[in-house]
């Protein structure tokens, strides 16, 4: 029976999900009202393009990490 794994983060993820966090408990607090309240507080965590450049770099770190993953079962060694 299985019943592990491991999950595996790069920095990139965690800190795109600290900050997603972090804008989601200001949102839940501050309890906007409108829809310019609500992108002001967006705008304040994730400026301009900054969440998508954020999500691009994650998604670059998950491909190295999987890459890393790969030639690691592929050299027989257990991932998890």
């Amino acid at each position: 029976m299985y019943c592990g794994g491991r999950t595996y983060f790069a920095p990139e993820h965690l800190a795109l999900v600290q900050m997603w966090r972090s804008m989601w408990v200001e949102l839940m607090t501050a309890a906007p009202m409108t829809r310019e309240q609500v992108v002001t507080i967006v705008e304040l965590r994730f400026p301009g393009d900054s969440f998508e450049q954020m999500v691009r770099l994650a998604q670059a770190a998950a491909r190295r990490l999987q890459q890393v993953l790969d030639d690691a079962i592929e050299n027989g060694r257990m991932v998890w």
